[in-house]
This record gives structure tokens, sequence and C-alpha cells, in this order.
């Protein structure tokens, strides 16, 4: 790794892997239900949860959640 990577690794975007499991932690915040009645009114309580816990990629992410809440 190069000097210059080094110094901006600690904001450097997060791989599949780093995703899935940042994700997986952000599951289980207890404001997730509140949000997703929120963002996803239509939906049940525990839709967000449940689809940040089965999400296995970052474009994965972008169609279950991302666009979703955008429409």
């Amino acid at each position: 790794m190069t000097e210059e990577s080094k110094e901006f690794e600690s904001i450097s975007p997060y791989s599949d892997e780093e995703a899935v499991q940042a994700l997986g932690k952000v599951a289980d915040h207890p404001m997730v239900p509140v949000i997703s009645k929120y963002v996803f009114p239509d939906e049940e309580p525990d839709f967000l949860k449940n689809a940040l816990k089965s999400i296995r990629s970052i474009d994965e992410f972008q169609l279950i959640v991302m666009s979703k809440a955008i429409k």
C-alpha cells in the first residue's frame, strides 16, 4: 500500500463484505423499526431490519432498500 492510499484508507468505500457486515449491525439498532415505518409505510414494521439482514452486496442494498425508499 502506498503512502497516498494509506492517507485515505479511513474514508475508502466499503467492499461488499464490509457493507454486509455493517448493515447487519445497523439492522439491530432500535431505531430501525421506526425508520422502516416512516420510509416504508406500506410494509411490515420489520421490513427494513429483515432487508438489511438479508442483503449480500452493495448492489442488493441499492435494489432492495434504496430504490424502494426513493420511490
